[in-house]
C-alpha cells in the first residue's frame, strides 16, 4: 500500500510538472498579452494594436500565396495564379487545399496595417523549410539559406530561425517571403512568424535563446561531470553511460528548435547536420539501452540489447552514407524506429515492475525510470508534431528532458549517497575491526611475552644460583613448566577459535561423570590465588551427574569459567554446582567477585573482552576464554549463558549439556567415573556421598571442599606474603646493610615471582601489589618507599594512571618509578615519561639490566636527597648572619643606656647560638619545642628594641611540641612580620604564632596585623627570579618545597595584615 501511494505521488508530481512547464512554454512562445487578430485574405489590420502594451503578434491566418514561383515584390501585382494559404502550415496540407507537394517553391505575401506608435519593427521566424528570403515594403531584410527552384539554379538549404528589423511606410507593411523546398519534406512556413517592436522582438529572442542554452549547458555540464567521475571509477560503466546519455542529448537539443549548433557552425551544409543529428540520436538510443542493462539485466535482456544496438547501428551507418537528396526521405523512416526502440524499453521496464524485479534499484526508483523513458517518448512525439506543424511550441520537449535528467540525477545522487554512507559504515566497521584486531594482538602478544620473559628470567636466576638448594631448583623448574603450559593453552585457544570458525573442530563425545573432571580442574587451579583468601568449592556429588560430551572440551570450559571467577574475585569463593533439567545437566559456576554492568554483559561472549573492572590475578586475558567456551558448548549440543551478574555482587554462569542415556551404568563402552575410580576424592566427601539406588540418602551430598595443602581454602594475605623474608632481604654479600623498600606492582603472579627471583640476593625489601588500587594503598601506608616497579598494562587503573597519582604526592626524585612495559614505541615511551615515570624497561627484560636500572635510580634518589640537604644547610646558613647582625645592633644600642638589660640580651643571644650550633647540618630537623625556644630568644631581643610597639601571642597545641620540623623555619617568618609588617607604622602591632594538628599534619601559622602586602608585590614575593628584600621568606619557602613538595601559603590584605601558613606532614 505504501508503494502504491509513493507511485501515485510520483505520477502526480510528474503530471503537475508537465502542466507547469507547458504553461511556461506557452507563456514564452506566445508572449502576447492580448489575443492576436487573424489575417484575412492576405491582409492584417493592426492599426489599433499597441505593441508596447499588447505584446507580440503572431502573423497567423490567410496569406496570399503564389505557388511554383519565386517572385520579387515589385512583380507580384501583375502576377496571376494567386491563392490563399493558411499560415502556419505545410503547403501540402489538406487544410490548404493541397496547393502542391512537399517539394517545390512559392511566394507568400501579407499586407499589414500599423499605426504611428511604433517606429521600428522586428520580425522573428522559427521554422521555414527549407530556404527563405524576406522582403518588407520591397526591401530584402533577411534570408535563411538561398531559395531557388532547384539546386542547379543555386538553391541552398538552411532551416534556421531568422530575425529582421525594418521601418513602415505610411503605416503599411508589405511582407513578402520567398520559400523554396526542393530537397526536404514538409515545405512551407511551418511555425508562426512573430511581429513586434524592435525591443519586444529582441527581448523575446534573448529569453528563448537563454532558456535553450541553459538546457543545453545543463546537459553538457552533467555529461562532463559524470565523465569526470568515470575517469576515477573506470570499472563503473554505469557512470560512463550516464555521461554519454547527457552529452548525446545535449547535441540533439542543440540542433533543434533555435538550432544553436547550426548557427555556431553555419558553414556546415544543413543536410550534413541532419546526418550528424540522426547518428547522434541512434547513439543516444544505444547508450540508453546500455544504461538500462547496467541498472539491471531484467530491464534490458541481452537479446533486446543486441537487437536495439544492431538496428540503431545500421540506421546510423545508413544515414552517414546515404546521398544528400535522399536524406529527407530516410529521416521520415527513422522517426518511427526511434519511437519503437523507446517503446520497447518502456515495455521491458514495465514488465520488470510487474514481475517485482528491480535489478540494482528499488521499486520506487524503477517507477521513476519508467516515467523518465515515457517522458523521452513524449518529447519525441512532441518534436514530430512540431515538425509537422501540428503543435506550435518546441520548448516543452527540451524542458521535459531537463526535468527528467534532474530527477534521474537526484535519484542517482541519493543512490550514490547511500552507497557512500554504506561505504563509510563499512569503513567504520573495518576500522573498528582493525582496532579490535590490534588490541587482540597486543593482548595476545602480552600473553606470549609475559610467559616467555618469565621463563627466561627464572632460568637465568637458576643459572646464577647454581649452588642453591635442590628444592629451590625444583620449584623454579616446576614454575617454568607451569608457565610453559599456560603458553601452550593460549596457543591451543587461538587454534580452537580458528578451527571452530572453519568448521574443522573435531569432538570425541563420551559418557562421563562430571564430578571427577571438576575436581581435577579445581585441584589444578589451586595455586592460582593461593594466599588470597579465596575458597574453591565443588558441590557436585560423585556418581550422580553424567553427560555425553567431549570430556577434554568440557574440562576446557570449566577451566575458563573457574579461572574467570578467580581472576575477578578479590575475597570470597568460587563454587561449582550441578542439577538436572529434563534431558540436560545444568552446571553452574558462581563467584563473589566484582560482577559486570550492562555494557560488559552485552559484549561478554564476543572475545577480546575484560569482564570486570579489576583483575585480581592480573592475567591480561586475551578475551578468548568465554567466547571459545560458548562455541564449544554449542558444538556439543549445549549452551553457555550468563545467569546473573551484578556489579560488586558476583556472577553466575550456566553450562547446559545433554544428559547421558547410559548414566548409572557401564554399558556401551562408555567410561564412567565412580567413587572407586576417583582416588583424588577425599574420604570426608566420599563418606558423605554414599550411592544407593541411584539417589543420595542422609545429609546433603555436598560440602565445601578443602584439601590439607590448602588447595581451596587459602590463608588470609599477610604482610609476610607481601615481602621477601627478612633473611633474604637483610643479607647481601655477608654484610648487613640498610634495606631499601621496592614496591612491585604487576597484575601477573608469574611476573611477581620472576621479579622476586631477580632481586633475591639484593639488599631490597620487596612489597607486592596486584593492581593499581593496592599499589596506591601501599604508597599511602609506607612513606619510606625507595622505588616503584610498575607494570603498564593493568586492568582497573593502568600503570600510567598510577604513576600520575604518585606524582600528585611525590616529586620524581622523592619516589622514582620504573615502568615495566611490552610497548616500546616512541608514543608509549613519551606517554610514560609524561605520566611521571623516571625510566622504563621493555618486557621481556634481562635481569641484570633491571637490577642495574634499579640500582641507578636508587643512587640518583640518594644523590638528589643529599644535594637537597646540602642546599637546606646553605639556605639555613644564610639566615644566621642576618639574624646576628640585627641582634648585635640591639645589644650595642643598650650597652650605654641599659647595661643590665644588655647583659640579659647577651645571655639570650648565647642561648640562641648554642641551640643553633647544636643542630645537625645534615639532618636540619628539630622539635617544635626547640624551634619555639629559639623564637623566644629572638623575640626577647626584638621586644627590647621595639618595646611596647611589639606584642606577641602564642597558641601552641601541647601534643605538637615533640614533632620534628625543619630548623629555623618559624623565626624568619616572625622576623618578616615584625620588620616588614608591624614596624612600618608608628603604632606597631601584634604577631601571633599558632601550631595545631590538622588532617594528619602540623599546621603552623604566623600572622600579624601590620601594613599588609600589595597584590602586585605578593605575586613575586616567593619567586627566586625576582630581586626583593624577602630573603628569609624565599629561603624558608624553597627549603619546605624541597623537603615536602609544598612551601608557604601567604594571605595578605593591605592595611589589615598578613597570614603565612605552612603544612608539615607527620
Amino acid at each position: 500500500m505504501n508503494i502504491n501511494k509513493h507511485g501515485k505521488r510520483i505520477l502526480f508530481l510528474l503530471a503537475a510538472l508537465m502542466v507547469l512547464l507547458a504553461g511556461l512554454a506557452f507563456f514564452i512562445q506566445d508572449f502576447g498579452k492580448a489575443q492576436s487578430p487573424p489575417a484575412r485574405d492576405g491582409s492584417l489590420d493592426l492599426s489599433n494594436w499597441d505593441f508596447r502594451k499588447d505584446g507580440l503578434v503572431k502573423l497567423n491566418g490567410e496569406w496570399d500565396f503564389y505557388p511554383g514561383v519565386l517572385v520579387k515584390p515589385a512583380s507580384l501585382d501583375a502576377l496571376s495564379g494567386k491563392q490563399t494559404i493558411q499560415v502556419p502550415g505545410r503547403w501540402s496540407e489538406t487544410a490548404n487545399g493541397g496547393v502542391m507537394g512537399d517539394q517545390g517553391a512559392g511566394t507568400y505575401r501579407l499586407r499589414i496595417g500599423v499605426n504611428e506608435h511604433t517606429s521600428t519593427f522586428g520580425l522573428k521566424t522559427k521554422n521555414i523549410r527549407s530556404a527563405a528570403r524576406i522582403f518588407v515594403n520591397g526591401i530584402e531584410v533577411g534570408n535563411s539559406g538561398s531559395p531557388a527552384l532547384s539546386a542547379s539554379e543555386g538553391h541552398v538549404t538552411n532551416v534556421v530561425p531568422l530575425v529582421a528589423f525594418f521601418n513602415d511606410e505610411d503605416n503599411q507593411l508589405d511582407l513578402v517571403i520567398q520559400v523554396a523546398n526542393p530537397d526536404y519534406y514538409n515545405g512551407g512556413i511551418i511555425q508562426p512568424i512573430l511581429l513586434g517592436s524592435q525591443n519586444e522582438i529582441n527581448t523575446y529572442t534573448f529569453r528563448v535563446n537563454t532558456l535553450e542554452i541553459l538546457g543545453i549547458a545543463s546537459l553538457l555540464l552533467s555529461g562532463i561531470y559524470y565523465f569526470g567521475i568515470f575517469l576515477n571509477r573506470r570499472k563503473d560503466r554505469f557512470i560512463l553511460y550516464i555521461s554519454l546519455f547527457c552529452l548525446t542529448y545535449a547535441g540533439i537539443t542543440s540542433m533543434d528548435n533555435e538550432k544553436i549548433f547550426n548557427r555556431l557552425f553555419d558553414s556546415l551544409p544543413f543536410m550534413w547536420i541532419l546526418k550528424v543529428k540522426g547518428s547522434i540520436i541512434c547513439l543516444s538510443i544505444i547508450v540508453t539501452a546500455l544504461l538500462l542493462k547496467e541498472m539491471g539485466k531484467v530491464f534490458m535482456p541481452a537479446a533486446a540489447l543486441r537487437g536495439i544496438a544492431v538496428t540503431m547501428g545500421l540506421v546510423a551507418v545508413t544515414l552517414v552514407f546515404t546521398p544528400t537528396p535522399m536524406i529527407a526521405a530516410l529521416e521520415q523512416l527513422t522517426g518511427p524506429l526511434y519511437l519503437l526502440a523507446y517503446a520497447a524499453m518502456a515495455f521491458l521496464v514495465l514488465r520488470a515492475l510487474r514481475l517485482k524485479q528491480y535489478g540494482r534499484m528499488n521499486r520506487r526508483q524503477t517507477m521513476l525510470l519508467l516515467c523518465g523513458i515515457l517522458l523521452i517518448i513524449c518529447s519525441y512525439i512532441s518534436a514530430f508534431l512540431y515538425f509537422f506543424s501540428i503543435v506550435q511550441t518546441y520548448i516543452v520537449p527540451l524542458w521535459v528532458l531537463v526535468v527528467m535528467l534532474l530527477g534521474m540525477g537526484a535519484t542517482f545522487a541519493k543512490q550514490f549517497s547511500k552507497a557512500y554512507d554504506d561505504l563509510e559504515n563499512a569503513s567504520r566497521e573495518l576500522i573498528k575491526a582493525d582496532k579490535l584486531k590490534d588490541e587482540f594482538l597486543i593482548h595476545t602478544s602480552h600473553e606470549f611475552k609475559t610467559p616467555l620473559h618469565g621463563i627466561m628470567n627464572m632460568a637465568q636466576s637458576a643459572l646464577e644460583r647454581q649452588g642453591g638448594s635442590k628444592r629451590d631448583q625444583s620449584e623454579t623448574l616446576a614454575y617454568i613448566v607451569s608457565i610453559a603450559s599456560r603458553l601452550s593453552s593460549l596457543v591451543n585457544d587461538i587454534m580452537d577459535v580458528e578451527s571452530m570458525r572453519n568448521g574443522q573442530l573435531r569432538l570425541n563425545p563420551v559418557t562421563f561423570d562430571i564430578n571427577g573432571t571438576v575436581h581435577a580442574v579445581l585441584h589444578m587451579l589451586k595455586d592460582m590465588r593461593k594466599g588470597d583468601g579465596i575458597t574453591l568449592v565443588n558441590r557436585i556429588s560423585p556418581g550422580r551427574f553424567f553427560v555425553y560430551a567431549d570430556e577434554n572440551r568440557f574440562r576446557q570450559i570449566i577451566v575458563n569459567l573457574v579461572g574467570n571467577g578467580l581472576k575477578y574475585t578479590e575475597k570470597g569463593s568460587v563454587e561449582v554446582q550441578a542439577q538436572t533439567d529434563g534431558n540436560h545437566v545444568i552446571i553452574t559456576v558462581s563467584d563473589t567477585g566484582i560482577g559486570m554492568d550492562e555494557n560488559l554483559k552485552a559484549s561478554l561472549f564476543q572475545g577480546a573482552t575484560q569482564a570486570g573492572e579489576v583483575n585480581f590475578t592480573g592475567t591480561h586475558s586475551s578475551g578468548l576464554g568465554l567466547a571459545i567456551s560458548r562455541m564449544l558448548a554449542n558444538s556439543m549440543n549445549g549452551e553457555l549463558r550468563l545467569r546473573y551478574s551484578e556489579p560488586r555482587a558476583g556472577s553466575c554462569f550456566e553450562l547446559v549439556l545433554p544428559c547421558s542415556a547410559e548414566a548409572g551404568s557401564s554399558q556401551g563402552g562408555s567410561r564412567h567415573t565412580s567413587l572407586q575410580d576417583n582416588a583424588a576424592i577425599p574420604d570426608n566427601l566420599a563418606s558423605a556421598s554414599l550411592l544407593e539406588g541411584g539417589t543420595y540418602k542422609g545429609r546433603p551430598p555436598y560440602e565445601a571442599y578443602r584439601d590439607d595443602d590448602a588447595a581451596y581454602a587459602s590463608l588470609p594475605k599477610t604482610d609476610a606474603d607481601l615481602a621477601v623474608s627478612g633473611q633474604e632481604a637483610s643479607s647481601w654479600g655477608g654484610t648487613a646493610v640498610k634495606r631499601h623498600k621496592i614496591l612491585i606492582v604487576d597484575d601477573e603472579p608469574s611476573n611477581i615471582r620472576v621479579l622476586k627471583e631477580v632481586f633475591r640476593n639484593e639488599p631490597y625489601e620487596l612489597l607486592v601489589a596486584y593492581n593499581g588500587y593496592q599499589a596506591l594503598e601501599w604508597i599511602q601506608a609506607s612513606r619510606d618507599l625507595s622505588i616503584v616497579l610498575l607494570d603498564v598494562m593493568m586492568p582497573g587503573l593502568s600503570g600510567y594512571e598510577v604513576c600520575q597519582k604518585i606524582r600528585e604526592q611525590y616529586e620524581w626524585f622523592q619516589l622514582p618509578v620504573l615502568l615495566l612495559t611490552v610497548r616500546n614505541t616512541p608514543e608509549d615511551i613519551a606517554a610514560g615519561l609524561e605520566a611521571g615515570a623516571n625510566d622504563f624497561v621493555v618486557k621481556p627484560f634481562d635481569g641484570k639490566e633491571l637490577r642495574a636500572r634499579v640500582h641507578t635510580l636508587q643512587k640518583m634518589k640518594e644523590a638528589v636527597e643529599q644535594a637537597i640537604r646540602m642546599e637546606s644547610v646553605f639556605l639555613q646558613s644564610q639566615i644566621k648572619p642576618h639574624f646576628l647582625y640585627n641582634a648585635l645592633n640591639i645589644i650595642i644600642s643598650l650597652c650605654y643606656s641599659n647595661p643590665e638589660r644588655a647583659g640579659e640580651l647577651l645571655e639570650e643571644l648565647s642561648y640562641y647560638l648554642r641551640g643553633s650550633f647544636n643542630i645537625d647540618p645534615h639532618q636540619s630537623m628539630v622539635s617544635l619545642q626547640k624551634e619555639l625556644t629559639l623564637v623566644d630568644s629572638y623575640l626577647a631581643l626584638e621586644k627590647a628594641r621595639f618595646e611596647k610597639r611589639l606584642a606577641v601571642e602564642f597558641d601552641i597545641a601541647e601534643e605538637a611540641l615533640d614533632l620534628q620540623i625543619p630548623a629555623l623555619i618559624i623565626q624568619p617568618l616572625v622576623e618578616n612580620a615584625i620588620i616588614h609588617g608591624l614596624m612600618k607604622r608608628l603604632s606597631g602591632g601584634t604577631v601571633a604564632i599558632k601550631a595545631e594538628l590538622e588532617n594528619g599534619g602540623l599546621l603552623l601559622t604566623v600572622a600579624d596585623n601590620g601594613l599588609g602586602i600589595p597584590p602586585e608585590k605578593l605575586e613575586s614575593l616567593l619567586d627566586h627570579r625576582q630581586q626583593t628584600d624577602s630573603i628569609g621568606l624565599k629561603n624558608v619557602h624553597k627549603r619546605l618545597t624541597n623537603v615536602y613538595g609544598q612551601g608557604l601559603v601567604i594571605d595578605s590584605s593591605p592595611g589589615e595584615g598578613t597570614r603565612i601558613t605552612m603544612r608539615i606532614p607527620v
